[in-house]
């Protein structure tokens, strides 16, 4: 098995001097030495000819397969997957990285999970069907993939299967995850609005089962919101800042355990109605790319994704500046980094960029003083692009970038 050849076999190393450890006794005997030197030979010989002559034809069937689900792998177009430990990092070598394979859930090469999440579009899995566990994994995953009516590809081949080209995010957390027997329809049935906000009221005309989904809107690519529910819900309700444009187009679709559901996508308009008057009730509106507050290591932290938009929603007087406090979830100081990566962000001010900064595991400062903001009109929206994203442990179902620690707007004078 893989597991007595990747620990024991170094073993073999050790018989030569057990084995040897005789000849002292004999080494004044030309005949005796040359005896048990031939038998010695004879025995090792007799005892792993056989196995190695099996064992070779065991390697060039096993060459044969990977030949053909590497040529398999190349057809679909797709340079980055996920598989198995065993699977991946074989695959990847022989095709000299031409094919990049992250290995799950054992990760021993960061690199490779940083470059599929960063730089491919669509989720590709890999299988083994001889696999008991893989196989099941993969029936459980096509079942799931089906009940929810995505779009994807399949393909089989010599004891492999293959699920790419699926659209979304796929968390291979959900391998096992239940497969729920209706999918909720939301239908909005009405928006009304405040003075800093919108809400968004539905209908879900399918209930069922006490299941968690998640309903993601977005708003002309400004504003970006989300909230879960459950299946057995009537009615659904979630509040939006409101944007800037009085006139415009957003969609909504579901999510399940992060996978988005494509048949659920649909569209609407929205148009102010009117002028309200009254005192805005913050400083900022958070209007996409903004997660939830997890706890972390005592401390509470707002996730944020790859691209995160706030407008301020007040005049910044001369003697006042912006700051935001930025930590990294990506730990590249760490040797397994090699030293070769870091997080930035690029910071927009009304969709010009005015500059770059890293961010470290420690808290970060960015700031922006009023000769960024003082001249701007009502409303100037800050865009943080950051360079990288990744899954993690904390927040299984997110695409996590950077976490903000706390964002203020605050004299720039030193404090006497």
């Amino acid at each position: 098995s893989r597991y007595l050849i990747r620990y024991l076999y170094p073993l073999i190393f050790c018989l030569p001097p057990l084995l040897l450890s005789g000849i002292h006794i004999i080494k004044k005997s030309k005949i005796l030495f040359t005896l048990l030197g031939i038998i010695l030979i004879a025995c090792f010989l007799s005892a792993n000819i056989t196995g190695y002559i099996t064992f070779l034809k065991k390697v060039k069937e096993n060459h044969l397969h990977y030949t053909e689900l590497i040529a398999s792998l190349k057809n679909t177009g797709k340079k980055y997957w996920i598989a198995d430990y065993w699977i991946a990092y074989l695959v990847t070598a022989l095709t000299g990285e031409k094919i990049v394979v992250d290995s799950w859930p054992v990760n021993r090469y960061y690199p490779y999970r940083l470059f599929k999440y960063n730089w491919e579009t669509t989720e590709n899995f890999i299988f083994s069907l001889n696999e008991e566990t893989q196989r099941l994994q993969y029936q459980s995953l096509l079942k799931l993939i089906q009940a929810l009516g995505i779009n994807f590809r399949q393909k089989e081949i010599d004891g492999y299967g293959l699920i790419y080209d699926l659209e979304g995010t796929l968390y291979p957390q959900i391998y096992y995850g239940p497969v729920p027997e209706k999918i909720p329809d939301l239908i909005l049935s009405e928006i009304l609005e405040t003075q800093d906000e919108i809400i968004l009221n539905f209908n879900n005309r399918v209930k069922g089962e006490d299941i968690v989904f998640k309903l993601v809107i977005n708003l002309a690519d400004t504003v970006h919101g989300w909230k879960y529910f459950s299946l057995a819900d009537d009615k659904v309700s979630i509040k939006l800042p409101k944007p800037s444009k009085a006139d415009l187009t957003g969609h909504y679709h579901l999510e399940y355990m992060g996978l988005k559901i494509s048949p659920s996508l649909k569209t609407f308009s929205f148009r102010e109605t009117s002028a309200l008057e009254g005192k805005n009730k913050s400083e900022f509106i958070f209007l996409k790319g903004f997660g939830p507050i997890i706890e972390l290591q005592k401390k509470k932290k707002r996730l944020l994704e790859k691209e995160v938009k706030l407008a301020i929603r007040r005049q910044i007087k001369a003697d006042e500046c912006l700051k935001i406090y930025l930590s990294s979830p990506f730990e590249f100081s760490h040797l397994h980094w090699y030293g070769k990566f870091s997080q930035e962000v690029d910071l927009y001010l009304n969709e010009k960029k005015i500059f770059s900064q890293e961010i470290s595991n420690e808290p970060t400062l960015i700031k922006l003083g009023a000769d960024y903001l003082k001249d701007l009109n009502y409303n100037p929206i800050i865009t943080m692009k950051f360079k990288y994203h990744s899954a993690f442990s904390f927040a299984p179902f997110w695409k996590v970038a950077a976490f903000l620690e706390k964002i203020v707007i605050e004299s720039s004078q030193p404090k006497s």
